[in-house]
């Protein structure tokens, strides 16, 4: 496997401890809607996308469902199970689309991370990334306007899946609210001020970056 195709998770791993943990992996698929993990069970598997689109999300106390993020292939969840005992599944975690993952049991992980300690560090830095942008997210909520964080919330998922240029969202009107702490009307009069100003162009479910230049201006960003 060449380093370019080596995903973060075994960062620093040489070929043949790749190949051993790759070859003890089971391969599992969701259809769109299905869980991976729950949100407050164990933390009984690590995962490995292959193929497809995952959301993580979470249900406060009241009821309310929360987006998180989006996890595309080649990134890992279910980080939980390499400790011992496995944690508690903090998110849940579903497919967006029809999902293929390689996934290890906790027991099985747990081993190969005690015989390749850079296992665990390559998990803690997709953990402290993961802390970091919702840390980002919080003090954004706190400091920011309601157009500004939906502009930086947009740049960053366009930079995350971009395939081409434009660049386009894949998302709905409700999950971009749900990210940024608004309500659903909120996030529609903005989006349709943003078309009538020529910064992006909206169809179901999606959002066609046609100006960058002026998100940025919104979003307070260089660059």
């Amino acid at each position: 496997m060449s380093e370019k195709a080596v995903p973060e998770l075994f960062r620093d791993l040489d070929d043949v401890a790749v190949g051993l943990i790759l070859k003890a992996a089971q391969r599992c698929s969701r259809d769109r809607g299905e869980v991976f993990c729950r949100q407050g069970e164990r933390t009984t598997n690590l995962y490995l996308l292959t193929d497809g689109l995952v959301k993580v999300g979470a249900t406060t106390n009241s009821g309310k469902e929360v987006l998180l993020d989006w996890i595309k292939p080649e990134e890992g969840f279910g980080l939980g199970a390499l400790l011992s005992p496995p944690t508690e599944n903090v998110w849940t975690i579903y497919a967006a689309t029809r999902s293929v993952a390689l996934e290890w049991d906790a027991e099985t992980i747990h081993c190969f991370a005690q015989s390749y300690p850079k296992f665990y560090r390559s998990a803690l830095a997709i953990a402290l990334r993961w802390t970091r942008q919702l840390q980002q997210r919080f003090e954004e909520l706190s400091t920011e306007k309601v157009e500004q964080r939906l502009a930086r919330l947009v740049l960053f998922l366009a930079k995350r899946f971009a395939t081409k240029e434009p660049a386009e969202v894949r998302t709905s009107d409700i999950e971009l609210a749900q990210m940024t702490g608004t309500n659903l009307f909120t996030v529609n009069k903005l989006v349709h001020g943003w078309q009538r100003l020529g910064y992006v162009n909206k169809s179901r479910g999606r959002l066609l970056l046609v100006d960058t230049e002026g998100l940025l201006t919104i979003a307070g960003s260089s660059g």
